[in-house]
C-alpha cells in the first residue's frame, strides 16, 4: 500500500497541536489518501491532493499559533473530512443549519423579535403596496402588441397646455413621408345615435383611421378592420363593433358582419368585430368605430387639431430618431401652410408616458415617500439590533476568544437579520393585498390603468430584493459594531460604566437619520394638507348646491339647419323649467365643474396694441338665462336673451378679467372683440363676474361667451337650478329632455356640489397617503428615540445610583440622561428641515397654492417632531431619577 509523502506528513505534524488533535487529523488524511489512490487509480494524483491539503492545514493552524498570544484557546481547524463534505455540498448544509439556529434564536427573544418584525412589516407593506400600484400604472407595458414601439405625436401650443393634439392633415403628411414610423393614424371620440332592428340607442363612438388601428396592432375577432381608402366624405360608411357591444347587443352573432346599421342618420355597414378586451388606453369604452368622415388634406381640416395621432416605430427606430425626423417634416409643413406657425411645436413620446400623464409624478412621489419610510424603519431596527448586540457582547467575545472568526460572527448576525427580514417580507406580502385595495379605494377615478393594478411576479421579485436590501441597510453597521469590541474588556465586563463611545455615536447617528427623514415626510404631508385645505376654501362666486347638469347630444342626421336643432334645445329648456322643483334652466357648451372647456383662441380689440402678441381667451357658447341659472352676477350690461338669434349681429359677454386686459377702465360694453383664428367678431353686451378657478393659486382666465342661439352646437349641457335636492330631480329632468327629442343621447345627471367633491378626491388622496406615511414615521421615530434613551438609562443604572447616593439632584440626572439625545434630535431635525426645503421643489406640481418653502408647514412639522422627540427623551430620563441607589449598586 503506497504511503503519503513523508515531507507533507511532517509539515502537518509541526503545526498540528497535540492532545489527540494531531493523531486524529493525520489519521483522516491517511484514510482519505488511501481512498484517493483506489478511486483515481494512480498514486501521483493522490500525492498531489495530499500536498494541497497539508499546506492548507499547516497555514491555518500556523496562523492560529502565531496569534495565540491574543487568545486563551482556539478551536481546531476543520479537518480533511470536513473539507471533503464542504466540497460535496457541506456549505449548503451549514447555511441551512445556520438559518435554523437563527430562527430559534429569534423565537427565544420575543422582546426583540416581535417589535422588529412588526416595524419591518409596516415599512415593507407600505413599500410593496405603493410599488404594486406604481408598477401597474407607470412601468408595466400597455396591454397592446409590442407596446414599447407605440408613440404618440403631439402638436403643442402655449395657449393649449396639457393636451396632446394633432391635425389630420399634418398627421397624413407625416404618414406619407416618415421612414421611422411603420404605421401612423388618427383617432378620437365621437358620439353616435345608433338605430337598427333592435331600436335606437345612444352609443359611445369613435373615429379611427386604418393607420391608427394598425399602429395599435388590432386584429379583428370577426371580419376585418378599415382599409386606407375607407377615409373621407364618400368612403367612410363602414363600422367596427367592440367585442363587448357585439356580445351584449347582438349576442355574439357573427352574421352581424355585413349587416347595415344607422348611425346618426347615415347607413353604415358592419365590417368587423374588435378582439376581446381591446381598448384604446386614452379612449376607454368606445362601442362603435367609424373612419373619419372628411378628407384629411382638405384646407379647412388642416387647422382642426381635435385628434390623437398614434404611431408604431419601425424596426430599429427610436423615439428620439422619430422626433428628429418628424420635426424636420413639420418645419416643411409650416412653410406651406399657415396653420403651422412659429408658436406650434412638435413632440413625440412613448404612448405609455402620455397615457400615464400627470399621474406619473404623483405616484413616483408616493414611491419616494415609501422609500423614506423604509429608511426610518431600517434605522429603527438597526437600533434594536445594536441594543441586542450590546446585550450579547460578552457571549460574542467569549466565542471569539475560543476561535470564532469575526467574519463568522458577522455572517451569523446577518443571517439572523435576513431570517427576520424574510419573515417580515412574508408578512408584508400577506398585508400588502389589503393595503393595495385601500390605496385603490382612496384613489381618484382620473388615475389611468387602475383596473390593471395587480400583484404579479414583478412584485414578488421586488419584495425579495427589498428584503435583501433592507437586511443590509439595517444589519450591516450593527453587525460590524458588535463584533468589533476589544475581547479583554468585553470578557471582564469592563463596560459596566457605560457603552463604548463608538456604539453610542452609532446609536445617535441612527436617531439623527431617523428624525431627519421623518421631518422630510412630515413636511411633505404638511404641504399637501395645506394645499388640500386651500381646495376646501374654494369660492367660485356662485352657489353650487342647488345646481344639476346633464349632457345632451342631438342626432345631426335629423336636422338640416342650426335653427332646427336649436329649436329642440329651446323646447328642452322650457320643459325642464316647467318641472316642479325647478327654478330655471339653461344650456351651455361647458362651464365650471361641467364640460371642461371648449378651447382657447387669441382675441383682439381696438384698444389693444396691434403690434404685440395677442392674448388668448377661453370661449363658450351659452343660452339665455345661463348666468342667472349658474348664479353669476352681471357686473355691467346684460346677458343673452332669445332676441339674440341668427338674424341679428353676433353678440358676446366677456368676464371681468378679459375686460380689464383689453380696456384699462374695464368698460367693455358696446366695444367689439375679434377672434382672428375663428374669423369671428362680436359686439360686447355684458361683463360677467369672474369664476375663481378651483386650483389654488390660479388666476381667472380671460373668457368670452357667445349666444348659442347664434352659434350653437348639437352637443350641449343642460344646467338646472332647483329649489330642493338636485339628485331627486335627475329622473324627471332626463324624461323631460327625452320628451323634447326621444333620440337625444344623454349623459348621467350630476349635481355640481357632488362634482366639486369629486374634484377634491385627488388632492385628498395625495394628502392622505403622504400623511399616513408621515404619521407612521413620526410614531416610529418616537419609539426609536424612546428605546435608545431607555436602553441608555438601563445600562447606566449603577452610575445613576452612585450619583444619587452622592447627592446629585433629579434635574441634574435628567439633564445627564437627556443632553446627548436632545442634541442628536435637534441635529436630525435641522438636517431634515434642510432636506425638506430641497425635496419640496420635487413636489411643487402637487401643492398648488402653497410654496415649497412654506415656513408654516416646514416649521410646524419640525416643531411637532421636536416635541414628540423631546417627550420620548424626557420620559425615560425622568424615570432614571426614581432609581434606588442601594439597589442600583447592588444589582451587579
Amino acid at each position: 500500500m503506497p504511503r503519503p509523502p513523508r515531507a507533507a506528513e511532517a509539515l502537518v505534524s509541526v503545526f498540528l497541536p497535540g492532545g489527540g488533535i494531531r493523531e486524529s487529523v493525520l489519521g483522516d488524511l491517511h484514510e482519505m489518501f488511501a481512498q484517493r489512490v483506489a478511486e483515481a487509480g494512480g498514486v501521483r494524483r493522490a500525492r498531489r491532493w495530499y500536498w494541497i491539503h497539508a499546506i492548507r492545514l499547516s497555514a491555518s493552524y500556523g496562523a492560529r499559533r502565531l496569534t495565540g498570544a491574543r487568545f486563551r484557546g482556539f478551536a481546531p481547524a476543520p479537518g480533511p473530512a470536513e473539507v471533503r463534505r464542504a466540497g460535496k455540498g457541506g456549505g449548503m448544509v451549514s447555511m441551512a443549519r445556520q438559518v435554523r439556529l437563527s430562527f430559534r434564536s429569534l423565537v427565544k427573544s420575543p422582546g426583540f423579535t416581535l417589535p422588529a418584525l412588526l416595524v419591518l412589516a409596516v415599512g415593507m407593506t407600505a413599500a410593496t403596496a405603493i410599488f404594486t400600484v406604481v408598477d401597474s400604472v407607470v412601468f408595466r407595458p400597455l396591454d397592446l402588441p409590442e407596446s414599447h414601439r407605440l408613440v404618440i405625436v403631439c402638436e403643442d401650443h402655449p395657449r393649449i397646455e396639457g393636451y396632446c393634439i394633432a391635425s389630420p392633415g399634418n398627421t397624413e403628411d407625416f404618414r406619407r413621408s416618415s421612414t421611422t414610423l411603420a404605421e401612423l393614424g388618427i383617432g378620437r371620440g365621437w358620439p353616435f345615435a345608433l338605430t337598427d332592428g333592435q331600436g335606437a340607442e345612444g352609443v359611445r363612438g369613435g373615429l379611427a383611421s386604418a393607420g391608427f388601428l394598425r399602429a395599435l396592432g388590432v386584429r379583428p375577432a370577426v371580419g376585418r378592420i378599415f382599409t386606407d381608402d375607407e377615409f373621407g366624405p364618400d368612403n367612410d360608411k363602414v363600422v367596427l363593433l367592440s367585442h363587448a357591444f357585439w356580445t351584449t347587443r347582438y349576442g355574439s352573432d357573427p352574421g352581424v358582419v355585413g349587416s347595415a346599421v344607422n348611425l346618426s342618420g347615415n347607413t353604415y355597414q358592419v365590417v368587423g368585430v374588435l378582439p376581446p378586451r381591446f381598448d384604446v388606453p386614452f379612449l376607454r369604452g368606445i362601442e362603435v368605430w367609424t373612419p373619419p368622415h372628411f378628407d384629411p388634406l382638405a384646407p379647412d381640416v388642416r387647422g382642426w387639431r381635435g385628434f390623437s395621432a398614434v404611431g408604431r416605430l419601425a424596426e430599429g427606430a427610436t423615439v428620439a430618431g422619430a422626433s428628429a425626423e418628424l420635426t424636420g417634416i413639420y418645419a416643411g409643413i409650416g412653410e406651406r401652410h399657415d396653420e403651422v406657425n412659429d408658436e406650434w411645436r412638435l413632440r413625440v413620446q412613448p404612448l405609455l408616458r402620455e397615457v400615464v400623464g400627470d399621474t406619473r409624478p404623483v405616484l413616483l412621489a408616493f414611491l419616494g415617500a415609501a422609500g423614506l419610510l423604509l429608511l426610518v424603519v431600517c434605522a429603527n431596527v438597526a437600533n434594536l439590533l445594536l441594543a441586542r448586540g450590546l446585550g450579547r457582547r460578552q457571549e460574542l467575545a467569549v466565542r471569539a476568544a475560543l476561535g470564532a472568526e469575526r467574519t463568522r460572527l458577522v455572517r451569523e448576525i446577518l443571517t439572523e437579520s435576513l431570517v427576520l427580514s424574510g419573515l417580515a417580507a412574508v408578512l408584508a406580502l400577506a398585508l400588502s393585498r389589503g393595503a393595495t385595495r385601500a390605496v385603490l379605494a382612496l384613489a381618484p377615478p382620473g388615475i389611468p390603468r387602475l383596473d390593471e393594478v395587480s400583484m404579479d411576479a414583478r412584485v414578488l421579485l421586488f419584495v425579495v430584493v427589498l428584503s435583501a436590501v433592507a437586511t443590509v441597510a439595517f444589519a450591516a453597521l450593527p453587525a460590524l459594531r458588535v463584533t468589533g469590541w476589544e475581547l479583554a474588556e468585553a470578557i471582564k465586563g469592563g463596560a459596566r460604566s457605560g457603552d463604548s463611545a463608538r456604539s453610542t455615536r452609532l446609536q445617535s447617528g441612527l436617531v439623527v437619520a431617523e428624525l431627519a427623514v421623518s421631518v422630510m415626510l412630515l413636511s411633505g404631508a404638511a404641504l399637501l394638507t395645506r394645499s388640500f385645505m386651500a381646495y376646501l376654501e374654494w369660492e367660485p362666486g356662485f352657489d353650487r348646491e342647488p345646481l344639476l347638469a346633464v349632457s345632451g347630444f342631438l342626432d345631426p342626421g335629423r336636422y338640416e339647419s342650426r335653427q332646427e336643432f336649436m329649436a329642440v334645445i329651446r323646447r328642452a329648456e322650457e320643459l325642464v323649467t316647467a318641472l316642479p322643483g325647478v327654478a330655471m334652466a339653461a344650456s351651455a357648451s361647458a362651464g365650471p365643474l361641467f364640460g371642461g372647456g371648449d378651447g382657447a383662441t387669441p382675441f383682439a380689440t381696438d384698444a389693444m396694441d396691434p403690434t404685440g402678441p395677442l392674448p388668448s381667451a377661453r370661449w363658450y357658447d351659452v343660452g339665455p338665462r345661463y348666468f342667472e341659472t349658474l348664479g353669476l352676477s352681471m357686473v355691467r350690461g346684460r346677458e343673452f336673451t332669445e332676441a339674440d338669434g341668427p338674424d341679428v349681429a353676433p353678440v358676446a359677454v366677456v368676464n371681468e378679467n378679459l375686460a380689464r386686459r383689453a380696456w384699462a377702465d374695464g368698460e367693455a360694453v358696446g366695444e367689439v372683440v375679434r377672434l382672428p383664428d375663428l374669423d369671428l367678431s362680436f359686439e360686447i353686451v355684458g361683463v360677467v363676474a369672474d369664476v375663481q378657478p378651483m386650483v389654488p393659486g390660479q388666476a381667472p382666465y380671460p373668457e368670452i361667451y357667445w349666444s348659442n342661439r347664434q352659434l350653437g352646437r348639437i352637443a350641449t349641457f343642460f344646467l338646472v337650478r332647483t329649489s330642493g335636492e338636485p339628485a331627486s330631480l335627475a329622473t324627471a329632468v332626463t324624461d323631460a329632455l327625452l320628451t323634447a327629442d326621444p333620440d337625444m343621447s344623454l349623459g348621467t345627471p350630476f349635481s355640481l356640489s357632488a362634482q366639486a367633491d369629486r374634484e377634491l378626491v385627488r388632492p385628498r388622496f395625495q394628502a392622505v397617503i403622504l400623511l399616513t406615511f408621515a404619521l407612521v414615521a413620526l410614531v416610529l421615530s418616537a419609539v426609536g428615540v424612546y428605546a435608545v434613551v431607555s436602553y441608555a438609562v438601563a445600562r447606566r443604572r449603577r452610575e445613576v445610583g452612585i450619583r444619587l447616593a452622592l447627592g446629585a439632584r433629579g434635574n441634574d440626572v435628567v439633564a445627564l440622561m437627556a443632553r446627548r439625545n436632545l442634541v442628536a434630535a435637534v441635529v436630525g431635525i435641522v438636517l431634515g428641515f434642510g432636506g425638506a426645503l430641497a425635496s419640496g421643489r420635487l413636489i411643487r406640481s402637487l401643492i398648488p397654492g402653497v410654496s415649497p418653502a412654506d415656513l408654516a408647514s416646514l416649521g410646524g412639522a419640525s416643531v411637532a417632531l421636536l416635541v414628540v422627540a423631546g417627550l420620548a427623551i424626557l420620559v425615560p430620563a425622568r424615570r432614571a431619577t426614581r432609581v434606588d441607589p442601594l439597589e442600583a449598586m447592588r444589582v451587579e
